[in-house]
């Protein structure tokens, strides 16, 4: 691509500014644009899940064929929202069975996130999997829609907009100071299909992982919160709605007072 036809491209992305993920389909949201051989560009704001799913998506694009199993993420400084950012890809390995990538993406002329992507192919062999949802958990139709949630909650504008519709089990975002623990659970899917593309799903699944991530810590300290002086470790799982786990994931975050 030259240089002409990328400051093309460019002049169609969306301004942060104005529209942000909270506006737009979840497929533009993580948007991806090739700029040459492992080179992409994505239109940020700063929220880390954009950031993951768009770097997924653009790993995912340079191992078609092969299913994601695993996304290793670290977020060394802001990423820069005022334009598109780069990302680059990096072919790790290209095994028979596993493929592994390496995206970078740049502040400007500086590392800001790093990511390792693994990637599996279907081969014949044994398989099992045991669901794992508890049987008190209500079917995604016997529970109030989001809208109907935030008319009730009061915060405004229902979230006909969102990239993503909620159905929450209880009121997860209720103080927890009683429990021994802090359990956040519900329902979730795309508001607008995904586009016909499997990097589009791998890059949802990293989206979701950090999205209301923190919720579970801001229950046990009183969030909303821009952090308190440590860290948190949250844990969350993914499944469908017979029980099939379809992912799991781990996220450290620093709890710093604003």
């Amino acid at each position: 691509m030259s240089d002409e036809q990328v400051e093309a491209a460019e002049e169609t992305w969306p301004d942060p500014r104005l529209d942000s993920f909270f506006q737009r389909p979840l497929g533009e949201v993580l948007e991806v644009r090739p700029r040459g051989e492992g080179e992409f560009a994505a239109q940020l704001d700063g929220f880390g899940g954009v950031t993951l799913g768009c770097a997924a998506r653009a790993a995912a694009l340079t191992c078609p064929g092969r299913d994601a199993h695993s996304i290793h993420a670290h977020f060394l400084r802001p990423v820069a929202t005022e334009g598109p950012t780069r990302f680059h890809v990096e072919v790790v390995r290209e095994g028979r069975r596993f493929a592994h990538r390496r995206v970078l993406v740049f502040a400007g002329e500086k590392l800001a996130c790093e990511l390792f992507v693994g990637f599996t192919s279907e081969a014949d062999g044994p398989s099992y999997q045991e669901a794992d949802l508890p049987a008190d958990v209500p079917a995604p139709e016997t529970l109030e829609s989001d809208a109907t949630t935030w008319r009730r909650e009061n915060w405004g504008d229902t979230p006909t907009d969102e990239p993503l519709e909620w159905r929450w089990i209880g009121v997860p975002w209720d103080p927890a100071e009683a429990e021994p623990g802090s359990l956040y659970r519900g329902w979730v899917r795309p508001r607008f299909a995904l586009p016909d593309e499997p990097a589009a799903h791998v890059g949802a699944i990293a989206f979701l992982a950090d999205y209301h991530s923190h919720i579970p810590i801001a229950r046990k300290i009183g969030g909303p919160y821009d952090s308190s002086g440590g860290r948190a470790m949250t844990r969350r799982t993914l499944h469908t709605r017979s029980g099939q786990l379809v992912a799991s994931m781990t996220q450290e975050m620093l709890l710093t007072v604003g």
